[in-house]
Order: structure tokens, then sequence, then C-alpha cells
């Protein structure tokens, strides 16, 4: 499996948007729901059927809704503010030969190393824009003080300086359990992840998945997983 074309074009995407942590924020949230998608697809819980993933009660046009993966599926912030737009055609067109190439050799051990290596250059990305690195270490949640940052990027009329810190602090994730996003979540599960070092393999543990009602927020609706 050739990722040649895959890494450059992340590694493009984080050196473009470097400056800009909103873009940042919507890029990593973005791989990370690709990350899922190519394990389910490896693993046949999902499958590719010309531009459409389906299974599991998924249905997803990877073409004209390439944008949406992370804030409607699989996602760390599944907040409708988060919809990558600003991606190269090169970025585009290197994840849909991934997931084709994916469906047809089905291999997680060829899946896992692609991660690894795509979690190391994710892992150059400066610390106080590490989202995706902070998923990573809390289970595919972002921690309480990161979803009160990603919200004020991706909502900063949210965030009001004169409130004291205390107070803004509870108001604001009280937010991330009740609003309601602009693209809720399908209901699927999160990945759980523990991070060992700079790197590690999203699928050492494999899932069994539950459709739970939808809890469209940035902190309450993630990937639940049951180990086996």
């Amino acid at each position: 499996m050739d990722t040649t074309k895959l890494i450059s074009s992340i590694q493009a995407e984080i050196e473009h948007h470097k400056e800009d942590e909103f873009a940042l924020l919507c890029l990593q949230n973005h791989v990370y729901g690709c990350f899922i998608i190519m394990e389910d697809i490896a693993q046949s819980i999902l499958d590719l059927n010309d531009v459409y993933l389906v299974g599991n009660g998924f249905h997803l046009n990877v073409d004209t809704q390439f944008s949406q993966i992370g804030i409607r599926y699989y996602g760390f912030a599944m907040d409708g503010k988060a919809v990558f737009e600003s991606y190269s055609p090169v970025y585009k067109e290197a994840w849909l030969e991934l997931f084709r190439e994916i469906h047809l050799i089905r291999d997680m051990e060829q899946v896992d190393g692609l991660e690894d290596q795509m979690i190391q250059l994710l892992h150059a990305i400066n610390t106080e824009h590490a989202y995706f690195m902070n998923a990573l270490e809390h289970d595919g949640n972002l921690s309480p003080d990161w979803v009160e940052k990603a919200l004020y990027v991706l909502h900063p009329h949210m965030k009001t300086e004169d409130e004291p810190q205390q107070e803004r602090t509870k108001s604001v994730l009280s937010s991330a359990k009740s609003d309601q996003a602009i693209h809720p979540s399908s209901g699927h599960s999160k990945k759980s992840v523990k991070l060992t070092g700079h790197s590690r393999k999203l699928a050492l543990t494999r899932r069994q998945r539950s459709h739970s009602s939808v809890k469209p927020s940035l902190s309450t609706t993630r990937r639940a997983v049951v180990k086996r």
C-alpha cells in the first residue's frame, strides 16, 4: 500500500494551516474521523460501494460529504462549525484513493502502520494546537480544558474576558453538554485510544458497537467502546 501521497498531503495541510488554529482544529478532527473510517473498512465494518460508505447503520457519500467526516461521524469535535472545507484537492484525492485500496486489501496491519506514520506527523503540530494528540491521550475525547479551548476557537463569541475564569469554565462546559450541534452525530461509538510514547495504533483493541441515543455536542458525543 503506497502511502506517500497521503502522508505528503497531510504534511502540506499542516504546513499550510500552521498559523490558523481554527483550520488546524478542523484538520485534526477530520484526520481523526478518517483514521476510524479506514479501520472500519479494513475490518469489514464498513463497505465502500462506489462513493458510498455503508454498514452498521452508517451511510456517507465520501465525495460530496467528505468535509463532514469528523463532525457528523467519528470525530472528537462533533460541532457543525468544525467542518473542514479548506483542504486541497490532493488531500481529498489521497484519502479517497486510500479508502478504495483498503476496501480491496482489508489489511489491518497496513492500516496500523499508516496510522503510526500519520501520528508522528500530527505530533509535530505546535503543542498549543495539538487537539489530535490530546484526544489520543484521553480515549478519543478532548480533556475538559481542551473542550473549552476548542469551543472558544469554534465559537469565539462565547468568550467574555470580564467573566471570572471559574464561572466561565463552568458555563462553557455546561454548554458543551447541552448545546445542539449544527450537524448532529449519527450515534456511532467512540474509539478507545491509549497513547504510548508519541505513536500507537488506534485499533489495539477491537470494538463492539451500540447505537445509543444521539447526544449532539462537542463534549458528550463520542465513540463508545466495549473492550472484548
